[in-house]
């Protein structure tokens, strides 16, 4: 079964039956917590004080981008997007997310 098959069951799916609706964090608010090089990957653990969900940290998984850039960039926008700085990935930033993140990295 391809990929295409696999999500076709999820056509009709959406999120309007959710009662919980959180603000976007702001990508111009936020405060690099730690970055660690693992593999290819940047692993980054971002604050966003106005996201209320999970104390607003999350943790964001960059590749093909020099730390630098993450350092000193003046927006950063946890979406996924096809332009600017984007992230791989994104995990929670609990105990799982953090064992999930750093698997990620070891081995993508």
């Amino acid at each position: 079964m391809g990929a295409i098959g696999f999500f076709s069951d999820f056509e009709d799916w959406s999120m309007s039956e959710s009662k919980t609706s959180f603000p976007n964090p702001d990508p111009k608010k936020f405060k690099i917590k730690k970055v660690e090089r693992i593999g290819e990957y940047f692993w980054v653990l971002v604050n966003y004080p106005d996201c209320p969900s999970f104390g607003g940290d999350k943790i964001l998984i960059y590749n093909n981008v020099a730390i630098d850039r993450i350092k000193i960039y003046k927006e950063l926008d946890p979406h996924f997007s096809t332009t600017g700085l984007s992230p791989v990935a994104r995990f929670r930033p609990d105990s799982d997310g953090i064992k999930l993140s750093i698997k990620f990295c070891e081995n993508c």
